[in-house]
């Protein structure tokens, strides 16, 4: 069975690659790469997924692929600047590129070397991540299941005659702040027969964690999500009654 869930990730990856998932994410995010220089020493960290409103520099008009709230971008300045006044206090500068530069990350768009501000959430903001995530998922016929915890939510599917079941196993990085998820097929819902690591829900990333902290992120990163692992249990089971599946095999869509 693990290499007919192989073979239906496969199938995935061709799916997402047709532009099928409900949402095109990497207009609403970008990877930025953070080199902190310690001592007189550069020590590179992994790069990071952050929403393309700390994009601060181009001017928004010069990135055509990239959606730039920039009414979001000047509130999150201020909460940058708020965070981070020490910096601007010790630099003896009201420049915000000037103020920020050992904390500011870098991303490579369109051409233009852009200059990237860490992501800071709004103070008080709350995900409702069990709502949020719940709501993706039912469209595609996944209940929650097990007892939520402030790490982790579960979501399963049962289909062949509840044969087979489908779980979606979520866990939220409490320190790192990110969301990863892994899928599961079960026979008779005991037994785990196949796992895939990292539920491939980007367009364009298979293998990045995403924030979890921006909740318009979450929200349509929950939908696609939702809708790869609706295709998975689609094409396992076509897969298992013999019949041929394409990658425009049609997958419930969300508003």
């Amino acid at each position: 069975m693990q290499q007919l869930l192989d073979n239906c990730i496969d199938e995935l990856r061709k799916y997402i690659s047709a532009g099928r998932l409900p949402h095109r994410i990497e207009r609403k995010a970008i990877i930025a790469n953070w080199n902190p220089v310690h001592n007189g020493v550069v020590r590179p960290q992994p790069p990071q997924i952050l929403p393309a409103y700390c994009i601060v520099s181009p001017e928004p008009t010069a990135l055509p692929s990239v959606d730039i709230d920039v009414a979001e971008r000047d509130k999150h300045i201020l909460r940058v600047r708020e965070a981070f006044k020490f910096l601007f206090e010790k630099a003896g500068t009201s420049n915000l590129l000037q103020g920020m530069e050992g904390l500011m990350r870098e991303a490579v768009i369109d051409g233009y070397r852009c200059s990237v501000l860490p992501f800071i959430p709004e103070r008080g903001q709350l995900i409702p991540r069990k709502s949020i995530a719940s709501k993706a998922f039912k469209a595609y016929g996944f209940k929650s299941i097990g007892k939520a915890t402030s790490g982790s939510l579960t979501f399963a599917k049962t289909f062949m005659d509840s044969k087979f079941e489908a779980q979606v196993e979520f866990d939220f990085g409490t320190w790192r702040r990110t969301v990863i998820a892994d899928f599961f097929l079960l026979e008779r819902g005991v037994t785990r027969i196949a796992k895939a690591h990292c539920l491939h829900y980007w367009y364009w990333s298979y293998d990045m964690d995403i924030p979890v902290l921006d909740k318009h992120l979450f929200q349509i990163t929950m939908e696609n999500a939702a809708c790869s692992a609706g295709f998975l249990t689609t094409a396992i089971e076509r897969a298992l009654l013999g019949k041929e599946l394409s990658t425009k095999t049609k997958v419930v869509t969300l508003d």
